[in-house]
């Protein structure tokens, strides 16, 4: 093979790992019917593009790498990586489901260790600008999308999701871009394209129906405008100020009922058909008198969890239910924080496996979610991590956050003129925030996740960062 097959083969490499980070939100259901019982498919999984698009750039660049000889000189993931995977390994011995801990490794190992592999052994030649760029696209056509969903056809707001499954994982994008949007409008000159990252950040304002990420952006840019320069941070500090007074003026009624909801640990409202029908399954089994003794004034304090009936119980709502209708609850969120807590006194080492999260919770709550039990993506990703493959794999994860913080900072201070480090210091910022109250590790997000740890872990010398 010549040197000028050599480069074509490195631009397809590049350019595929670029529509990668383009077309990442993007899926597709693959299902093999069964002839025997079609409601029961032989095989159903469902695929998203990085996915296919990782595996077969993954294949070319090992046939490029074996047919130049280069294995010398392939780069590896950092020890903190590694030791993550590596406790994600280990936690398979506390695994009841094989096949949930199987699924879910093998999604880290694809992202962490051979999308890593693939990122930082690639763009030779492809400008880092270029990926840059290229998820500012996809930002502006997801919150274009968001957009319409919101304003013109007045979504629910579950549905102003963009291409993402709900509007948390929308909410974790976007708190996670952000900050190098708002980089790129402190950093260019040029006034189209600080006319397109400014249009880009008041639609991130409309569409952000996620509490914990409208927190998230606004306590990362306000970290970043302090670092950058004091005239930066003071106008900051008054356009937060102008747009805080008059939000609920120019906003729509559902932006602010989310942002009311996520200021409080309680909700309230209608109960939940789950929560009712658990309570119906206890007063149905004659215990009346721990029934009352337990309920009481305090409601419901329960240290299991009680299986559904495939068949739900046809409960008629009488006084039981309006006694606990529209009474404060606390949120399901925290519920499971503290759920998480106390699984993790029992399962500390090494969790209770990767993927086995779900199966294994129900058994620790202390008390039933009552009204919202269907908010999506609400886990403490911390808690989750810890919670599957215990503290050390929590501490393994902490030490990747920190070392891309640390490393970042120290870039940062020592060349002041380089503010992507500084975006990336906001990027982590948001995510050390939006991972206390939503999942980073979503199928969705692993993309422009390992992104930002990649350019914080790795210098891409042969690329130019700043634009």
């Amino acid at each position: 093979m010549t040197r000028n097959n050599s480069a074509f083969v490195q631009k397809v490499i590049d350019y595929s790992l670029v529509a990668v980070f383009c077309f990442f939100p993007l899926s597709f259901n693959l299902s093999i019917g069964s002839f025997h019982d079609v409601s029961h498919p032989l095989l159903a999984t469902n695929f998203s593009v990085s996915d296919l698009l990782i595996g077969l750039v993954l294949i070319v660049w090992i046939v490029k790498v074996i047919a130049y000889r280069q294995w010398r000189n392939v780069k590896y993931p950092p020890k903190e990586i590694l030791l993550f995977i590596l406790f994600g390994l280990l936690s398979v011995m506390n695994a009841v489901s094989l096949s949930q801990w199987v699924k879910e490794f093998v999604q880290l190992a694809e992202y962490f260790v051979l999308f890593y592999l693939l990122v930082i052994n690639n763009f030779l030649s492809v400008n880092i600008r270029t990926v840059k760029y290229g998820i500012f696209i996809l930002t502006t056509v997801l919150v274009i999308i968001a957009f319409v969903q919101d304003i013109i056809l007045k979504s629910d707001y579950y549905l102003v999701r963009g291409l993402f499954i709900n509007e948390n994982v929308l909410g974790t994008y976007l708190c996670m871009v952000s900050p190098l949007v708002y980089i790129e409008i402190l950093e260019t000159k040029k006034l189209a394209v600080k006319v397109w990252t400014v249009a880009m950040l008041v639609l991130t304002s409309i569409v952000l129906l996620s509490g914990s990420a409208i927190c998230a952006v606004l306590i990362s840019l306000l970290v970043m405008s302090i670092l950058h320069s004091r005239k930066t941070a003071l106008y900051y500090v008054i356009v937060v100020i102008v747009f805080g007074v008059s939000y609920r003026w120019i906003m729509p009624e559902k932006n602010i009922n989310r942002v009311r909801d996520f200021s409080s640990i309680y909700e309230q409202g209608q109960i939940s058909e789950n929560y009712y029908t658990r309570l119906a399954m206890i007063a149905a089994s004659n215990k009346t008198e721990i029934f009352t003794r337990e309920f009481g004034d305090k409601y419901l304090k329960l240290s299991t969890n009680f299986d559904f009936a495939e068949r739900k119980l046809n409960v008629q709502k009488g006084d039981l239910y309006q006694e606990f209708n529209n009474k404060k609850a606390i949120k399901n969120r925290y519920l499971e924080m503290q759920a998480s807590l106390i699984l993790l006194t029992e399962f500390t080492p090494l969790g209770v496996g990767l993927g086995n999260f779900q199966d294994k919770i129900g058994m620790y709550y202390k008390g039933f979610p009552k009204v919202n039990t269907a908010e999506p993506e609400q886990h403490n990703q911390f808690l989750l991590i810890a919670s599957t493959s215990g503290l050390l794999g929590l501490t393994s994860f902490l030490w990747i956050l920190m070392s891309c913080f640390r490393i970042n900072l120290k870039r940062y201070i020592a060349n002041k003129q380089e503010l992507f480090y500084l975006g990336l210091l906001g990027c982590l910022i948001a995510i050390f925030w939006e991972g206390c109250f939503s999942s980073l590790l979503s199928t969705a997000l692993f993309v422009p996740f390992i992104f930002v740890i990649c350019s914080s872990l790795t210098t891409f010398n042969h690329a130019k960062i700043t634009t």
